[in-house]
């Protein structure tokens, strides 16, 4: 009978080409605000696994509670959270969009349909500043416990409840009607995903803002990435002290590009139901405040592309089929059941004794 293999063995027989990669890369990962921690291999099974705990919430495989950060009070104990709809929070959950795309038919259970996608911008800071607080107070100190959806104007609730109305509405009347028409998400289970925590107030606002503007659905909420954390200031454990340990290769504060998508637009929008005036597009004219708008020159409305964010789709790709081929390894999420844990293993070629001697030496 063969022996164990050693880890350097293990790294031998499942490694991918680094050039094949542009952005999923170590050299390309910030972990603390510093490049060169990670190796390539360790950043790319990072992204796999992550991935993995999605895919894994999304079609029902993963059940434990534990894997959802907000669950609605309406969601009885018991009650499987596996969604009809997930909303992605744009700009940054969009590229995870991209990743459950990649990845759906091999890692989705089998049978398992994917549920529908939609896309809102709704960021911490914006929300607070429409609660009446000031900006730079926004941006540095307040957190979710802070948010009173009570003082968010009404209007808003009523134009995010018109982008998922179905039927008609009129540009005179639409706050009345709104809510007489039902919703495409009415009685569906909906959840909400961000990429990052950060000092988390995003996801806990996005669910209150959704569950006023469609009581009928059912509304949970989840992150993508799941690093670690650390205090700042060393000295606090309060959420709106902390950061993540790294962040996502697309997050960057300082670049709109990236993520195929770009800032929330208002104009954008008003112009294009001017040009193409449709009951979509006077939906997404009434929800404006809360929709990224395609990347465009801002006088002349023209689309503009998003080449790192097509680089990045091209790495997904080559890394779904690295995974396919035992290239990259796939670390399914320690929220599965053990006996699907061993199962993902043995179907790459790993005995649970080489998957203790490789995650006790991958760096």
């Amino acid at each position: 009978m063969p022996s164990n293999r050693t880890f350097e063995q293990i790294r031998h027989d499942h490694h991918t080409t680094p050039e094949n990669y542009q952005l999923l890369r170590g050299d390309m990962q910030k972990v603390r605000e510093r490049l060169n921690e990670w190796t390539d291999d360790f950043v790319l099974e990072q992204y796999v696994s992550e991935t993995d705990q999605l895919i894994g919430i999304l079609d029902g495989s993963i059940a434990e509670r534990r894997a959802i950060e907000i669950i609605d009070a309406s969601i009885e104990e018991d009650e499987p959270v596996n969604p009809d709809t997930v909303i992605w929070l744009d700009k940054s959950a969009r590229p995870v969009s991209w990743f459950v795309d990649a990845f759906w038919d091999q890692f989705a259970k089998p049978g398992a349909e994917k549920p529908d996608y939609e896309f809102l911008n709704i960021d911490r800071i914006n929300w607070f500043v429409h609660t009446g607080y000031d900006e730079t107070v926004a941006s540095w100190r307040l957190g979710p416990a802070d948010f009173d959806i009570s003082k968010v104007d009404p209007m808003r609730i009523d134009g995010l409840r018109a982008l998922f109305v179905d039927g008609d509405l009129s540009e005179e009347n639409w706050r009345e009607e709104v809510w007489k028409l039902p919703t495409r998400l009415d009685g569906q289970s909906v959840l909400i995903v961000d990429e990052v925590m950060n000092k988390g107030g995003t996801l806990a606002i996005a669910a209150q803002v959704i569950k006023a503007a469609i009581p009928e659905a059912k509304v949970s909420a989840t992150y993508f990435w799941h690093t670690g954390r650390y205090s700042v200031a060393k000295t606090s454990a309060e959420a709106v002290d902390q950061q993540m340990e790294s962040v996502p290769v697309w997050y960057d504060n300082h670049s709109k590009m990236g993520r195929g998508i770009g800032e929330i637009s208002i104009a954008y929008w008003q112009q294009h139901y001017e040009n193409e005036p449709t009951q979509a597009n006077l939906k997404r004219k009434l929800a404006a405040f809360a929709l990224s708008a395609p990347h465009h020159d801002p006088v002349t409305y023209e689309p503009r592309g998003d080449t790192r964010a097509d680089i990045l789709q091209q790495d997904i790709a080559y890394l779904s089929y690295a995974v396919a081929n035992h290239e990259v390894i796939r670390r399914p999420s320690r929220l599965r059941d053990i006996d699907e844990i061993v199962s993902i293993y043995a179907d790459q070629g790993l005995n649970m004794d080489e998957v203790k001697t490789f995650n006790h030496n991958r760096k």
